[in-house]
């Protein structure tokens, strides 16, 4: 097993304890279950290392809408609450995705290759209501050094203002103390409670 599908095993396990198993996606197809323009066999369709639910996976603007209602509620989870905060410290800002897939998406970059970095800060902030890049301990400078060339994206203007600032980039031990120290939701009759 390669580190990151062994980071990618430990940090679904961890999720699943916090949100849910049937709330956590691993290889998060994004074609899947789609009714929306996503199912389109002729375009590219990205494939998170992880990904939380809920999904919004609609064709009509009333029910991707609903979707994206319940996306918003869900991001009441301390968790979900405390990656948005580092997501603000990181940036200096923080925009939630208006129209996400999932409420979390993340990406494991343990390659190091910045192009593969960079299109990780894409898909993790195009499809997560918020998103995280994780990464190595010895590869981490290069996740910073991405992360410092979108913020500097954003502040020529020439990317939309809003992109990227919904991403947190941790160390894969970083992560999993995070995840480990929120407080997890109580369920009563399936539903999760706070």
């Amino acid at each position: 097993m390669t580190p990151s599908k062994r980071a990618q095993k430990e940090l679904r396990i961890l999720l699943a304890r916090h949100f849910g198993d049937g709330r956590v996606y691993p290889e998060a197809r994004i074609r899947r279950d789609a009714r929306d323009v996503f199912r389109d066999l002729g375009m590219y369709a990205p494939v998170p290392d992880l990904a939380v639910g809920p999904r919004n996976l609609e064709e009509q603007e009333k029910d991707r809408k609903a979707a994206a209602r319940q996306i918003c509620r869900a991001s009441r989870d301390p968790l979900i609450q405390r990656i948005q905060q580092e997501c603000e410290k990181q940036n200096k800002e923080f925009w939630k995705n208006e129209n996400p897939r999932y409420l979390l998406t993340i990406e494991i970059e343990f390659s190091g290759a910045a192009k593969y970095i960079l299109g990780d800060f894409l898909n993790a902030s195009v499809l997560g209501h918020v998103g995280v890049v994780v990464g190595k301990s010895d590869n981490f400078a290069r996740i910073e050094r991405v992360r410092k060339y979108a913020h500097t994206l954003r502040s020529l203007r020439k990317v939309d203002r809003t992109l990227f600032t919904n991403i947190a980039c941790f160390t894969e031990e970083d992560f999993k103390k995070l995840i480990n120290a929120a407080p997890k939701a109580m369920r009563v009759n399936g539903k999760a409670r706070r």
